[in-house]
């Protein structure tokens, strides 16, 4: 008996090796468009990635969102081949509420390596399932130097312009053309960004600052318009005072040129100086306005520093399965009845066993949902093959024969939970005749049932001798 009960005692300790440890949360390489290897499942992980989009420009932010495609692989071969899908099958997936199952975002300036992204998912895959992932790297491209005094030139010559051909500019239209300047320099950065993506084949979309955050970050002002516009008023007053005079001038000038008599040249030469002096006056205060206009806009060059326009990259949709990481056959311990019917006489005698579970769809007992889901019942049956052990049977003073030393036992079982499963089967024997005249023994099967503890002897000791941790919570041991 100290043989086998050390055997039996190094298996249950093999059993629960690992039970209460604690595994680090894995991470998934992101490269190039595409998941590096498979994702992990029954556990949170990270997918982690360089943030850079090429040689000059940093995605500031980072969204993966992840869909079930409704696609499982539950009998057959272990891996699955990916299905392709039409971009209209892709957009109903995608918008059907029930299938995202996670989304996570990284912000690189909240990040301690602002280069490198990290995409926590807080929950859980299923295994042989295919899912559907979606990556999308927001960038913030802001005006450089040169651009953004390209965008207050461009500002200084529209607003003259208007004014030279209307005369007069209000605060609302130069409010208006400011912020008609800024929104196409930041288109001109979107299409820069567009021509280079869209021949490495991304799709890119924008996000625009509207007018009003425009306006709000430029610091445009009741007081900085009213300024502005009070500015080109005095310009324009200045420059009615001017033609004035100068119709004023030209008029003496053609009369100095007809008076012959001295005194009265003097009086004209008076007259003329004044005028002239006064359009002289205008002009310094036109001089004095426009500077006080191009100080108005060289702030503008300054707070521009601050105006962005959002890029969203968005990459090819990338389908990946979760495959089976596991042995998926189950080894028990067991008690159970066996039920004798010689002669329609019923008997029942107890016994120990152990015996294989053949699962008819993949499981994990590692992982806190070790089923696959959607499959109700039918993920939680198997295929029982094993042996009887202990002692031999006996009905009524006659020992059963055993089949080449054993009592083989085969049958269906259904797991109650990841530990035990109830069994239901045949015991095969041979049985002796009742005649003592005849020695020969025919086969036979009885009825058995019986209440089973799935070891999960195969994983353990593999879990073991590779290293790894055994039972597989699914938060990890932080993040």
């Amino acid at each position: 008996m100290k043989p086998k009960l050390l055997i039996w005692g190094c298996l249950f300790w093999g059993s629960f090796l690992g039970l209460f440890a604690q595994a680090e949360i894995p991470e998934v390489q992101y490269d190039q468009g595409h998941i590096i290897g498979t994702l992990p499942y029954g556990r949170h992980f990270f997918i982690v990635g360089n943030a850079r989009l090429d040689e000059n420009a940093m995605a500031r932010k980072v969204q993966v969102d992840i869909w079930q495609t409704g696609r499982q692989k539950v009998l057959g071969m272990r891996k699955i081949r990916n299905k392709s899908y039409t971009q209209e099958e892709l957009k109903v997936i995608m918008s059907n509420p029930n299938f995202k199952i996670a989304s996570s975002s990284w912000d690189a300036g909240k990040a301690r390596d602002p280069q490198n992204f990290r995409l926590y998912i807080n929950k859980p895959l299923q295994f042989r399932t295919q899912y559907l992932l979606k990556f999308t790297f927001f960038e913030r491209v802001e005006l450089d130097e040169e651009a953004r005094q390209d965008v207050v030139d461009a500002i200084r010559l529209k607003t003259f312009e208007t004014f030279e051909r209307e005369g007069i500019l209000a605060a609302s239209g130069v409010r208006q053309i400011i912020l008609n300047e800024v929104d196409l320099a930041l288109n001109g950065l979107y299409a820069e960004t567009e021509a280079v993506q869209s021949g490495q084949g991304n799709s890119l979309e924008q996000r625009k600052l509207s007018q009003a955050e425009i306006a709000q970050k430029l610091g445009l002002t009741e007081e900085f318009l009213q300024n502005a516009e009070k500015a080109f008023s005095t310009m324009s007053a200045q420059q009615k005072r001017i033609e004035l005079n100068q119709k004023s001038l030209a008029q003496f000038q053609e009369e100095l040129a007809e008076v012959e008599e001295a005194e009265e040249k003097a009086f004209i030469k008076e007259e003329i100086a004044e005028f002239e002096a006064s359009i002289n006056a205008s002009r310094l205060k036109i001089a004095e306005q426009e500077d006080r206009l191009n100080g108005l806009f060289n702030l503008l060059k300054v707070r521009l520093k601050v105006v962005y326009t959002t890029l969203t990259l968005t990459d090819s949709d990338e389908l990946t399965v979760t495959e089976l990481q596991t042995i998926n056959i189950g080894s028990t311990f067991g008690a159970g009845l066996v039920v004798l019917d010689p002669q329609g006489e019923r008997d029942a005698r107890a016994y120990t066993s152990i015996a294989l579970k053949f699962y008819f769809m993949p499981v994990d007992k590692r992982i806190a949902e070790p089923y696959l889901a959607n499959w109700p019942l039918l993920n939680r049956l198997s295929f029982t093959v094993g042996i009887a052990t202990g002692r031999s049977i006996e009905y009524k003073g006659t020992e059963l024969e055993k089949i080449t030393g054993v009592y083989p036992l085969a049958g269906l079982g259904v797991d109650l939970n990841r530990y035990f499963s109830l069994n239901a089967g045949v015991m095969i024997f041979n049985q002796p005749s009742v005649s003592p005249l005849n020695e020969s023994s025919r086969l036979r099967m009885a009825p058995t049932i019986s209440l089973d503890f799935d070891m999960d002897l195969f994983n353990r000791v593999s879990t073991l001798v590779s290293g790894n941790k055994y039972k597989i919570p699914p938060a990890g041991s932080g993040q």
